[in-house]
């Protein structure tokens, strides 16, 4: 039969493949944050951009200009909104990728460490093993060169 350690292999190896997965749903979600924070930033950029341009216009606009611009901004910030809700959102899959690849990790160092006592309990148990055999064979050698004593 297989030692305690080694039948546990497989379900170290189930878990590691889950930590790898999980630690990749992290990287991609954090990459989406970043896109979103980057488009965000874009958007407000965009907007103080054209709020500066046309502030100067403002005195040369007709009021039909001046309300297609204000609706305009008007646009620009629902779409700022929009955007920091869709955030919002990625920010906590983020979180929630991070606390599940966390978990894992620590169901990996779990196993791991199960695993390493295991192993380290089997050794002691070959090394006793191995010194009774070691002194049941010294009893015997003894026992042969002096066959009166016990």
């Amino acid at each position: 039969m297989k030692p305690r350690s080694e039948r546990m292999r497989p379900v170290s190896r189930i878990e590691r493949n889950r930590e790898r997965d999980a630690a990749r749903a992290l990287g991609e979600s954090q990459r989406q944050l970043q896109a979103m924070e980057a488009q965000l930033d874009q958007l407000i950029g965009y907007r103080s951009e054209y709020q500066r341009r046309y502030a100067r216009a403002l005195q040369g606009l007709q009021r039909t200009g001046i309300e297609q611009f204000r609706r305009f901004l008007a646009q620009l910030d629902q779409a700022i909104e929009q955007q920091r809700r869709l955030m919002e959102q990625c920010r906590a899959d983020a979180d929630r990728c991070r606390a599940a690849w966390l978990a894992q990790r620590g169901r990996l160092k779990a196993i791991d460490g199960l695993i390493d006592r295991l192993r380290d309990e089997e050794r002691r148990q070959q090394e006793r093993r191995e010194q009774h055999d070691q002194d049941e064979r010294a009893l015997m050698g003894h026992r042969r060169r002096d066959p009166g004593k016990p």
